[in-house]
């Protein structure tokens, strides 16, 4: 199922994890502010302009949908499979030398995530997957450690701005984890790293499509916060806030009365 374009996609990964960490290293890239209080560095918009490429090339009826792109939904919202990128999500960490950042990639039918990809170049954490296919990796994939207790990764801005002291306060400190890169987080949980992730702030298609392919991999949820399933290739890519882990997760943080 989808080899072609797994083929495909893993290669172009390795080229972009190699454009990003030799920047990344280097600490040598230019950083523009977007003027609505967003980043974007040069890496962004080189692995933006090189899948666009790619797509043309080896996928050229596809359409395409990037942080990094103006988006013309007219056109979108006939695509029978649309590609959504965020060719750096975590670019506030990837430009201040904080190693969790991840290329996300995902592919979409009839409104569904089918396939994604996540992967952090500077953790070597490659994972790729969607429904029916399970979880499949490549690089360091340590095992997931087991777990006595519910542990969450959230963002770490939200966490600052102490959106989570009543987690805190009935989860204990040490078992929410603040965590760069809402794709990142996904993947982590998707992989059974964490059990879950909350986000009470907005979320773009390109921030999660990826992660929710993934999830779905190993029969996890990604739901908005009124729980309703997310889908993708919606006019309005914004949705406010997520749920994302496993149904027993989501039952505990209910019973505790957390969402």
């Amino acid at each position: 199922m989808y080899k072609i374009e797994i083929d495909k996609v893993l290669t172009q990964l390795k080229v972009y994890g190699k454009i990003a960490m030799k920047a990344f290293s280097s600490k040598s890239f230019e950083v523009i502010n977007k003027g609505t209080g967003d980043i974007v560095t040069e890496v962004d918009l080189k692995i933006n302009d090189l899948f666009n490429e790619f797509i043309q090339v080896y996928f050229s009826n596809d359409f395409i949908l990037s942080e990094e792109t103006k988006d013309d939904f007219k056109q979108r919202e006939k695509a029978e499979r649309l590609w959504i990128i965020d060719p750096i999500d975590g670019t506030r960490e990837f430009a201040s030398g904080n190693p969790e950042f991840a290329i996300s990639i995902a592919l979409i039918k009839q409104n569904q995530a089918v396939l994604g990809f996540v992967y952090n170049p500077a953790k070597d954490f490659l994972v790729y997957g969607g429904p029916q296919m399970g979880l499949k990796n490549q690089g360091s994939f340590p095992a997931p450690v087991k777990r006595e207790q519910l542990q969450l990764c959230v963002s770490r801005s939200e966490k600052k701005k102490g959106l989570f002291k009543k987690f805190e306060e009935r989860l204990g400190m040490t078992n929410i984890k603040p965590v760069g890169s809402t794709a990142y987080k996904l993947a982590l949980v998707a992989a059974g790293h964490y059990d879950a992730v909350i986000s009470k702030r907005p979320k773009n298609e390109w921030d999660i499509a990826a992660g929710a392919a993934l999830l779905q991999s190993t029969n996890k949820v990604l739901l908005h916060p009124n729980f309703d399933q997310v889908t993708f290739n919606n006019k309005q890519t914004k949705l406010q806030g997520l749920i994302a882990g496993s149904s027993d997760a989501k039952s505990q943080l209910q019973n505790l009365g957390l969402i």
